[in-house]
């Protein structure tokens, strides 16, 4: 069997019809990973006081 596989091998090689397929180079993947972390802690939003100064320097008063 052995020598069967051989001589069939040797004939398709010298054959100019039969040609064993090329080896490919693959490309190399094209992938991007992007991490992006989020801090999903509940902390209270500190935002800046009002004074009474501001608070009603800005406001038009409803009485003329």
């Amino acid at each position: 069997m052995h020598r069967t596989v051989e001589r069939v091998e040797a004939a398709l090689i010298a054959s100019a019809r039969f040609q064993m397929p090329k080896k490919r180079v693959f490309q190399e993947a094209q992938l991007v990973y992007s991490i992006v972390a989020v801090d999903a802690a509940e902390v209270p939003c500190e935002r800046p006081k009002k004074s009474s100064a501001l608070g009603t320097a800005g406001r038009k008063s409803a009485t003329p």
